[in-house]
């Protein structure tokens, strides 16, 4: 035989979580990860950006360096019109 000793009782009032608590809790912590981790990225980043660092670095001459190609200026951008126009045959 069971018996109930205390039996469940509801609560007075009800419970609603506060949205912007909450928001802030996750957004402050999580923006201040990122802003942590991209200036992690950057402070590890060993790569070479200018001829100069080069010469410094490794104390040789540099002979010749590629270009840097912008590819938004070497071909026009194409807009949604101009694919329509190809594929109707205008």
């Amino acid at each position: 035989m069971v018996r109930i000793l205390d039996p469940a009782n509801f609560p007075e009032k009800g419970f609603k979580p506060n949205k912007v608590k909450m928001i802030l809790f996750c957004l402050g912590p999580g923006a201040g990860f990122g802003v942590l981790f991209v200036f992690l990225i950057d402070f590890l980043d060993m790569s070479f950006r200018k001829p100069e660092e080069i010469e410094e670095e490794l104390g040789l001459n540099v002979l010749a360096t590629i270009p840097e190609i912008d590819s938004q200026k070497s071909k026009p951008k194409r807009t949604i019109f101009d694919k329509i126009e190809e594929r109707i045959g205008g």
